[in-house]
């Protein structure tokens, strides 16, 4: 249940209740901690649902339940459609094009209607099926040679899903995966915290004393060599098929499309050079991290409860009948993998903070929320809502039996890919590259923690980043159950 405040707000202020604040820091004191989506939570159970914080210069509500959920992404949704503008777009972001966090406006708009038309379609997700069943495979006959030493399931997903991802976006297997991997781990970690410019930006000058901003200068430069290869191999390419035909149509990556619509005539407008860049990297940098997070908490969860565990186990191998290559095709009927998914992204969202800005002034609750306010939605919090959710910290995939719950947005007690006009346009996407790796897990080797832990020993304790990944890797002993075999017939 939530509590009222009883801090000594101001009776003449129309604000949401909050804790008192510090002179200058305001509650940044209370943010003190590796896991502020913990002690956002913990203050919200006193202070309210809908929560007033100053961090720094920034007024901040924070949003904690389902209801309050549904009048910031439901009923108020354009006055909320805008992101808060971050010091750290100021290098990585292309000349300000970032498609996440760029101002809801016709930019917005139109690269929207690209990514969810052109790039992330249903339509285009199932053309990559073949590079998710190969890849797949490769990563089981890369289990079945460790011959029961302990493997790095952290590690090999997270190489499965880059892969998959790099394929899909640049037409092969990246051959800078390393520097790729090294990218997104570094962008995870710092692009989760709080940075100075971001809390005090009338201090001009504090955004050239920021310690991270050299870190950000590094990676920028870093990744934006790669690109430009691989684009310009891209570029070569297409010279040398002579356009575009149904043949190539059908061999399409990410970055071939990009570079087809530069030519249309409707698009070219939007496709600069620098803006392929930057959704090329940030739907690279979402769609590995995303996946692989929530594949990593979906068995650390299945280990800790091994009755689920076994129920999984159960469906998909009476679905498989003993087939030794699975497609995915095959795990469409896999109805309790889809609940333990679902389970999986109410406890773990991939991103427990959800940041917006109201655009305009408007009244929330009884409550004046000013223009320019920033909102942050705890998106954990709301997953282990007690008025929406029974037995909220139990993992309980049963709970979506015949429910109509759904993680499209139209459920604002389940919002792990956010919601309204900003909802993740790669949901399609994510969730392929989730439900085909972890059948194939759990229908090819039985599992066991390494070094004789016991499943109620499992740490289960996160980071906080972009992500909220596994503090520490998921070392485990497979054992094989279902024969496998690779016989390298890749038809669609």
């Amino acid at each position: 249940k939530w509590k009222k405040s009883n801090n000594a707000k101001d009776p003449s202020s129309k604000l949401p209740p909050g804790p008192k604040m510090l002179p200058l820091l305001g509650n940044l004191h209370q943010m003190a901690g590796s896991l502020p989506h913990h002690s956002l939570r913990e203050l919200a159970i006193r202070h309210g649902p809908i929560m007033r914080l100053q961090l720094g210069e920034i007024l901040t509500i924070v949003i904690s339940s389902a209801d309050m959920v549904k009048e910031i992404l439901g009923k108020n949704e354009l006055a909320f459609a805008q992101r808060p503008e971050i010091a750290a777009l100021e290098v990585m972001s292309y000349e300000n094009s970032s498609f996440v966090f760029s101002p809801y406006g016709e930019y917005w708009r139109q690269m929207r209607k690209i990514c969810v038309l052109e790039l992330l379609s249903m339509k285009r997700v199932l053309s990559f099926r073949s590079i998710r069943e190969e890849e797949c495979w490769n990563m089981i006959e890369t289990i079945q040679s460790s011959q029961g030493k302990p493997v790095n399931l952290s590690k090999i997903v997270l190489n499965l899903i880059n892969d998959v991802t790099s394929r899909a976006a640049f037409g092969e297997r990246c051959k800078y995966r390393d520097e790729f991997l090294s990218f997104l781990e570094e962008v995870t970690l710092l692009g989760g915290g709080f940075e100075l410019p971001d809390l005090f930006p009338s201090i001009w000058f504090l955004r050239y004393l920021s310690r991270l901003k050299p870190a950000w200068e590094r990676l920028h430069k870093k990744i934006d060599g790669i690109l430009d290869h691989i684009i310009a191999e891209h570029k070569e390419k297409l010279k040398g098929n002579g356009g575009n035909n149904e043949e190539n149509n059908a061999r399409e990556d990410l970055v071939d499309v990009l570079l087809n619509l530069q030519k249309s005539s409707e698009t070219n407008y939007f496709i600069k050079p620098h803006v392929i860049k930057n959704i090329v990297m940030e739907i690279f940098s979402a769609g590995s991290d995303t996946s692989s997070t929530t594949i990593e908490w979906a068995f650390s969860e299945m280990l800790r409860n091994p009755r689920v565990m076994e129920k999984a186990q159960a469906e998909v191998r009476a679905v498989l009948k003993g087939k030794t290559q699975v497609r995915e095709q095959d795990i469409q009927g896999l109805e309790y993998l889809k609940h333990v998914v679902k389970e999986t992204l109410r406890m773990h969202s991939p991103g427990p903070l959800m940041a917006r800005e109201s655009r305009e002034a408007c009244t929330i609750n009884g409550y004046e929320i000013p223009k320019k306010t920033k909102i942050v939605i705890n998106t954990y919090a709301v997953g282990r809502d007690p008025e929406f959710w029974s037995d909220p910290e139990s993992f309980v995939p049963e709970r979506f039996l015949n429910s109509s719950v759904d993680f499209r947005g139209s459920s604002f007690e389940y919002i792990p890919f956010g919601g309204g006009r900003r909802i993740c346009p790669g949901i399609n996407f994510g969730i392929a590259n989730i439900e085909l790796p972890l059948a194939q897990l759990l229908y090819h080797f039985d599992w066991s923690l390494a070094d004789g832990v016991k499943a109620q020993d499992l740490d289960m304790s996160e980071t906080f980043g972009i992500t909220s990944r596994r503090k520490t890797p998921l070392i485990m002993v497979a054992e094989p159950c279902v024969p496998f075999s690779y016989g390298g017939d890749h038809d669609k």
